[in-house]
Formats: C-alpha cells, sequence, structure tokens
C-alpha cells in the first residue's frame, strides 16, 4: 500500500516532498500537498486527477488509463505523460524545459510553453497544433498525421518529422512543398537530424524542385540530402 492510501502514514504524506505511488491499483487522486517538488504516479490505473502542486518540478504519471488532464503546474520543469489514452489537456506551464506526451491518442494541442526544450509528442493522431515555442531545442513528432504545419521554432536543432515521409498529403503534393517551406522559411540552420532520406525520393518532392516558380532554388538539394544522412 502506498503512503497515499495509508491512513497511518497521514503525517508523514503531510510533510512530505517526495511522492511515489508507482503503480499503486487503489490511488485515484494525488493530494493537495503544497510540500511536493517530485511526483511519480506512473502506472496507476485508477488515477483520474492531480491537483495544482506549487511547488512541484518533476511528474511523472505515464500510463494512466484513467487520466484526462493535467492542470496548471507552475513550478514544473519535467513532465512525462506519455500512454495516457484519455488525455485531453495540458495546461500552463511557464517553466517546464522538457515534456513527454507521445503515444497519447486524444491530444490536440500542445498549450504555449515559453521555457520548453524538448518535446517529445510523436505518435499522436490528433495532434494538429503546435505553438510558437521560442527555446525549443528537439522535437519529435513523427506519426502525428493530423498535424501539416510546423510553427516558428528559432532555436530548434534536432528534428524527426516522419509525418512529413508518410503524410498522406503527400500524394497530393501540398504536404512535400509545405515541408520544403517549412525548412526554407524557418531557417533552421542549426539542424542537424531530419529523416529526410526517403522524403527526398519520394515523386512528391521531385515535383515540387521541377515545379513552376518553385522556391527549390533556395533549398539546395545537395544540402538535404546531407540533413537525410546525418542520422540513421
Amino acid at each position: 500500500m502506498c503512503i497515499v492510501c495509508d491512513p497511518s502514514r497521514r503525517e508523514e504524506m503531510e510533510a512530505a516532498t517526495v511522492l511515489d505511488c508507482y503503480g499503486c491499483p487503489d490511488v485515484t487522486h494525488i493530494p493537495l500537498l503544497p510540500k511536493l517538488t517530485y511526483v511519480n504516479c506512473s502506472q496507476c490505473p485508477l488515477l483520474i486527477s492531480i491537483p495544482v502542486l506549487p511547488n512541484l518540478t518533476h511528474l511523472y504519471c505515464n500510463r494512466c488509463p484513467l487520466l484526462k488532464n493535467l492542470p496548471v503546474l507552475p513550478a514544473v520543469e519535467n513532465v512525462s505523460c506519455y500512454e495516457c489514452p484519455l488525455l485531453t489537456t495540458l495546461s500552463a506551464m511557464p517553466l517546464l524545459g522538457r515534456l513527454d506526451c507521445f503515444f497519447c491518442p486524444l491530444l490536440a494541442t500542445i498549450p504555449v510553453l515559453p521555457a520548453l526544450q524538448i518535446l517529445d509528442c510523436f505518435e499522436c493522431p490528433v495532434l494538429a497544433l503546435i505553438p510558437p515555442l521560442p527555446n525549443l531545442a528537439y522535437l519529435d513528432c513523427s506519426g502525428c498525421p493530423s498535424l501539416v504545419a510546423l510553427p516558428t521554432l528559432p532555436t530548434l536543432n534536432t528534428l524527426w518529422c516522419d509525418p512529413w515521409i508518410d503524410h498522406p498529403l503527400n500524394k497530393r503534393f501540398p504536404a512535400a512543398r509545405q515541408a520544403a517551406l517549412t525548412l526554407e522559411r524557418r531557417r533552421l540552420k542549426k539542424l542537424r537530424y531530419v529523416r529526410f532520406k526517403k522524403f527526398i525520393s519520394t515523386p512528391a518532392y521531385s515535383a515540387y524542385l521541377n515545379a513552376p516558380g518553385h522556391v527549390g532554388h533556395r533549398i539546395e538539394t545537395a544540402q538535404l540530402r546531407k540533413l537525410g544522412s546525418a542520422r540513421t
């Protein structure tokens, strides 16, 4: 029995700064404990809510099948909430530096997170919007078929974007054009890793380069090939 479910440990719990109830089959709510700085409530099958915890810096709530949203967490720096099948909403987290929210099938948007540096949101099939993230350095948005554009990401240096390869719109040319325009327009000069090896060999990409009035001359094919081969 974890500390949350054990009445005899109530006094201990109220003084705690660290709460670990990983895998507890009985916990349904994380109590409002203002002193908490670290919470691990992953794989709690009955967990349905997490309160506003003003001093929390690290939250791990992976694989919680009934969790639908995360509250405002003003001090949190690291959040991992992957494989939560009912998760739909992430709230304001102004100091958040890393967010792992992959394999969340109902997550449609990422909120504005001004301090975010690392975002893993791959395999989120209804994710349609990533806002401008001024400090983002790493983005993995592979396997997000509803995502059809990228925002301004001035500090990005690592990008995984398989949806541009496998996106169904590639068959109709606009997605291929958008992918190329995204690279050119956002001036991702620091970009090191992009899995474009398949993309640049597609008919859609060839059509883009050969289309009248294209801007492909500003995106050297050799440079894209170099980017595509930089990471296997």
